[in-house]
């Protein structure tokens, strides 16, 4: 594929909604200058609407926006875009699905995070209850090929009757397909002070809560993100006995600039309109890895464990903002009473992995990219950034990971390993009326400790995660001047067979200062151009645009994927143009 850089000022200069990391409309995530659309990946939706399709549709349900690949009858049959699709033709869906795949128009230039990703959309699955759920998600997570799913559709737990605990048959056809057919089911999360609800309470997909802006008082963005709700009123804890949190991440979720049904611009808030921005992040991932994987003798890529779901949602998570300026973050993430992360819970905590509220943090789609970018690294002598898909055999059994240079600052590391859900009838195909098994959890547990130790007694707070009723280990903590270190995977116990997991990590700052570097995340790349622009005519001038251009692809090794950087001339001179162009017109 090709590097798009001079689109990248096209897009997020002039209006697009989600190709950069920094809002425009007002809190979009787009793709933060990374070249990647999401082009050839399969990418799913559930929910009780489904957005329009033409050719299936008549003109006021689809626009050219939006337009999904293919959309299925809630009844769970294989025949796309036939008579068999029926059911309410949504305008949330349609909103929803704008998220992920909307492609910019001369009349509207709003853009979802994987424009180019292959939408495959449900029928009206919400009528018949959790069992139509159920199979309208089995039938879109057994196309071949899916690799992600956005899910915005759930109901309130029955009071007196069922607790939050996994066992719902909506939840568990969430975590069952995932291991079934390897995709990352993306949830919204509940509202401001809803009640706890599924499958929200899944553990093998990702949990999304929506943020906002922090203003001061005349409105003015002061860099902070939080969850929408000025205070949460909901009860946080999915199991009233243990620690398990209802959010993985956040997402942005309010005012929400897209495109529904009529073609004319909204403004959305909530969690439905988070989620895509996760799922949409994931077809980012998906395609780097389907771009890495078809290079000759690419190191660190091998075909089925870049795409499995675990390090996908590994890397998400790890990859998340919690403080401005560290490990690339954008945004400093905070709770009602302006507490960040680490003075919350789980930063508090060695057996709270999450935060309540914020989960691992804020979605950045660009630090995830380049916590991806360096492949995968077994057991052994690992680099500063990186990740592996691993397997840790019986309780007792561990896996190390030594850093392969000394670290400070701040180090990130999240596991992620799944629930062990069966069909009753060991069948390969949900199918209405069936029951699953709900087999528990292993229990892993991680550490970071010095090269030399293996003293888990020994290691202090904020430098473990041990949590024993999740399966989400996440450690984030500033070992100030450090050393040489390594990471354990331990494997504690519970069902005490082998346990596959996805383990991802970003170890301290860069060790030297890159010129051209320019948001201090160690390599020289396209996300650096979009900080360049965002500060020209104040931090940055035409020398730091050369400085740039000479030092590209220094640091993390840039992907052979990219294209070559262009000349400073053309690019300086377009860019420049575009700015002012893109001032005088305005935003709208």
């Amino acid at each position: 594929m090709r590097f798009p850089l001079a689109a990248v000022f096209v897009f997020s200069l002039c209006g697009s909604a989600f190709a950069d990391q920094d809002s425009i409309g007002p809190d979009g995530i787009k793709s933060k200058a990374t070249g990647l659309t999401g082009a050839g990946v399969l990418i799913g939706q559930v929910e009780p609407g489904r957005p329009g399709q033409p050719g299936v549709d008549n003109g006021m349900y689809t626009h050219a926006q939006t337009q999904p690949f293919a959309v299925y009858a809630g009844n769970g049959s294989d025949s796309p875009n036939s008579a068999l699709v029926q059911g309410a033709i949504g305008a949330h869906a349609t909103e929803v699905a704008g998220v992920m795949i909307a492609k910019p128009t001369p009349i509207n230039l709003y853009e979802g995070v994987a424009p180019n990703a292959i939408l495959h959309a449900n029928g009206d699955s919400g009528a018949g209850g959790d069992e139509v759920f159920a199979v309208a998600l089995n039938r879109i997570a057994r196309i071949p090929g899916m690799r992600a799913i956005n899910i915005s559709e759930g109901r309130a737990l029955q009071p007196f009757i069922e607790s939050p605990d996994g066992n719902t048959i909506m939840t568990q056809i969430v975590d069952w397909t995932a291991i079934r057919y390897d995709v990352l089911n993306v949830v919204g999360g509940a509202e401001d002070n809803g009640p706890a609800a599924v499958p929200q309470d899944n553990f093998n997909g990702i949990t999304v809560g929506a943020s906002q802006k922090v203003r001061d008082g005349e409105g003015n963005p002061v860099g902070q993100f939080r969850q929408v709700a000025d205070f949460n009123l909901f009860d946080p804890d999915l199991d009233a006995v243990g620690v398990r949190t209802s959010i993985d991440i956040l997402a942005p979720g309010d005012d929400i600039l897209l495109t529904s049904n009529n073609n004319l611009g909204r403004v959305r808030d909530g969690t439905s309109f988070a989620a895509p921005h996760v799922t949409g992040t994931a077809a980012l991932l998906h395609e780097y890895a389907t771009t890495q994987t078809g290079l000759s003798g690419a190191p660190g890529w091998d075909l089925d464990n870049s795409h499995r779901h675990e390090v996908m949602k590994s890397i998400i998570l790890n990859s998340a903002d919690k403080i401005n300026g560290v490990h690339g973050s954008t945004r400093t993430v905070v709770d009602e009473f302006d507490q960040n992360w680490l003075q919350r819970s789980a930063g508090t905590s060695d057996l709270i992995a999450l935060d309540e509220d914020m989960g691992a943090g804020h979605l950045n789609a660009g630090a995830a990219l380049i916590n991806f970018q360096p492949g995968e690294q077994e057991p052994g002598t690992v680099s500063r950034i990186g990740w592996d898909y691993g397997t840790v055999g019986a309780p007792g059994s561990f896996n190390d990971y030594v850093i392969d240079q000394p670290i400070s600052g701040y180090v990130a590391i999240t596991l992620a390993w799944d629930r062990k859900v069966e069909l009753l009838e060991g069948d390969e195909t949900y199918t209405s009326g069936e029951e699953f098994i709900g087999r528990d959890l292993n229990d892993l547990d991680i550490y970071l400790l010095p090269a030399n130790s293996d003293d888990l007694e020994a290691v202090p707070l904020g430098m473990k995660s041990i949590t024993f009723d999740d399966n989400v280990e996440h450690i984030f903590f500033d070992v100030g001047e450090g050393g040489n270190y390594k990471i354990k995977v331990v494997h504690a116990g519970g069902l005490g067979d082998d346990q596959n997991y996805g383990l991802s990590w970003w170890m301290g700052d860069p060790p030297d200062d890159i010129p051209g570097d320019f948001n201090g995340d160690g390599q020289v790349d396209g996300a650096d151009l979009q900080e360049w622009k965002d500060g020209f005519g104040t931090d940055y001038d035409g020398n730091d645009f050369l400085t740039w251009q000479r030092n590209y692809g220094t640091g993390v090794p840039a992907t052979s994927a990219w294209a070559a950087v262009p000349e400073p001339s053309g690019l300086l001179l377009a860019a420049t143009g575009l700015m002012i162009g893109c001032c005088v017109r305005g935003r709208r």
